[in-house]
Parts: C-alpha cells; structure tokens; sequence
C-alpha cells in the first residue's frame, strides 16, 4: 500500500524494495527502481496517484545493486528521464552486476554470498550506460535539487557501497538507500545493512548522517529509524 509522506514524496512498497516519489517542477523524481519482476506493479502504483510514466523526469539511485536498478533500463526508455548517480556505480551498471567484493555481517550471510559467487550467480539486471542526460555526481552536491524544486541535498554515505548516496531533506527527513536497515534483528543487529564493501565507514557515515542535519531516515528495508536512536548502536 502506497502512503503519503506531506508534503514531499510518496513511498512505493515495490516487493522487497522501498521506492520514493517525489515530486518536482517539470514532474517527478524517483529514488531507485527495485527488482526487475516488479515494473507492472510500479505502473500500477503509478495510476493509483495519477501520475504517467512520463512524469518522471528523474530517477536518483542510491547505488548499484540490482533490488535498487531492476526496472531502470525499461524506465528510462519508456519515460526519457535523467538519471541521477554517483559515478562509482557506473562500471557495475555497465555490467548488470554487484560488486562482488563484498562481505556479509553474519555468519549466514557470507555463506550465501560464497555459495552465489561458487555457482556465478553474478549478473542481476540488464546493462545500463548512461546517456547525455545523465547527472553523474562525484561529491556531495547542496544545489542540483534545490535547482528542481526539491528542498534538499545530496550526500556520499560510502560503507554499504563505495556509490552510496542519499537525500536529505531541510526538514530532517532523509532517504538513506541501504545505507541502514531496520529488518530482524537476527539478520541486521544493529541496524548495520546485510552486506557491505567496507563496514567500517558505516557508521562513520550514519555520523555523518547526524552532523547533515538528518533526523528521521527511510530506508530501502524496513520501517524508517530515527537517526539518534541508529547512533546509539
């Protein structure tokens, strides 16, 4: 079920994926693209609020993994927008893969991880080059959202991935992507996400979190946290 969060985005349950629409001057701008299997379902979210795929102006992910880029490909033919992403996503968009250079945060999870790299399972999405229209980001950015109407900024969150990046609203609320998780505590203690490429900048970035003005986080998996209560961990 879709919720409206006033006045700035609606949050779209897209299977295990969390999306983001927020609106913007010449339309809207969408924050990922959850799995592939899940496109049908997004346009149907997308009538329900009355808004045509072509109202989609820009598409923000908040890194390369393929629960976040699934439909990007299909979207961005279908609607022209412009996609929005850190330059570090660029060559595992241009594969279609994860980076594989990852490690899990249990004990479980690196089991899995080595059983799906032992049986190749490394390619997750069709491959994505971006095109002229792209916004490729390198840094934290403070005006390119304000420029469409979005009173917010951009900022790096490197640990989940090195392409992190995230949306912080002026009013404290941001959308973190993976860069927290608030699922069962058996899987995520602690709020740290499943995988990561470097798991000591977490929370180096969840401080940074704190120190940009956020207050209330909405991630990809799970309830939103507040940022406080994410420090204490």
């Amino acid at each position: 079920m879709n919720t409206i969060v006033p006045p700035e985005f609606f949050t779209l349950s897209l299977g295990i994926t969390k999306c983001f629409l927020i609106p913007c001057e010449s339309g809207y701008l969408l924050i990922d693209t959850s799995t592939r299997n899940t496109y049908k379902k997004f346009k149907k979210e997308l009538k329900k609020l009355a808004v045509k795929v072509s109202q989609i102006k820009y598409v923000f992910l908040t890194h390369h993994h393929g629960d976040h880029t699934g439909f990007l490909k299909k979207l961005i033919e279908e609607s022209e927008a412009s996609l929005i992403v850190h330059r570090k996503a660029l060559p595992f968009l241009a594969e279609g893969v994860n980076n594989s250079e990852m490690t899990g945060n249990s004990a479980l999870i690196r089991l899995l991880m080595r059983l799906k790299l032992t049986l190749g399972l490394t390619r997750v999405n069709e491959a994505v080059v971006p095109d002229d229209k792209a916004i490729i980001l390198e840094a934290d950015n403070n005006e390119l959202l304000r420029s469409i109407g979005i009173p917010a900024k951009i900022i790096s969150l490197p640990g989940h991935t090195g392409d992190s990046i995230a949306v912080v609203f002026d009013d404290g609320r941001a959308l973190v992507g993976d860069a927290a998780m608030n699922l069962c505590r058996l899987l995520n203690p602690g709020y740290y996400p499943l995988v990561a490429e470097d798991c000591l900048q977490i929370k180096t970035s969840w401080i940074k979190l704190l120190n940009q003005g956020a207050k209330e986080l909405f991630v990809s998996h799970g309830k939103p946290i507040s940022v406080h209560r994410l420090i204490k961990h």
